[in-house]
């Protein structure tokens, strides 16, 4: 790789870092770790709480369990809840992630959808939005995701799908 196309790709990195952070510091700098938004801190290089493209379905399982969600419904799909604050993850039953559901219905969540939003929108390469749906796309070389949000008054669904791997 040449010098110049190495301090374009660093400074590429350091803007989309800086773009889809989702979550809010503290005075020292550090992350908030009462941020409603924390689960999405490292969008879009993980999903939610941890879980990224193509890990394997039992891993992601495992890292739910680790944040507090607890497996309410095994059957083609798992299903997973967090008393704590109403949030539901739906994860497919393949051995890989190659999509995922979450349907947020905490205050916290619904109180921030605008930040969220535009989180998602500042991090993706394709938006189109609108009051109640919208639809982003993302390239992060490695792969290709669109992830959909459908707002309402009471929750917040959210569908990432995998469009294609490198």
């Amino acid at each position: 790789m040449n010098r110049s196309a190495f301090f374009g790709f660093s400074v590429l990195s350091v803007m989309l870092t800086g773009c889809c952070y989702c979550g809010s510091e503290s005075d020292n700098g550090t992350m908030d770790s009462n941020d409603p938004l924390q689960a999405f801190a490292a969008f879009p290089d993980y999903l939610f709480e941890g879980i990224y493209w193509n890990q394997l379905t039992v891993e992601a399982c495992q890292n739910l369990v680790a944040n507090d969600f607890k497996l309410v419904d095994a059957s083609s799909a798992r299903t997973y809840n967090n008393l704590n604050d109403s949030t539901q993850v739906i994860v497919p039953g393949i051995n890989h992630i190659h999509s995922l559901k979450l349907v947020l219905r905490s205050e916290n969540y619904l109180a921030e959808k605008e930040r969220l939003m535009r989180a998602f929108q500042n991090a993706s390469t394709s938006s189109d939005q609108s009051a109640l749906f919208s639809v982003f796309e993302y390239d992060l070389g490695h792969v290709d995701f669109k992830l959909t949000a459908f707002i309402q008054e009471d929750f917040i669904r959210l569908n990432f799908e995998l469009l294609k791997r490198q």
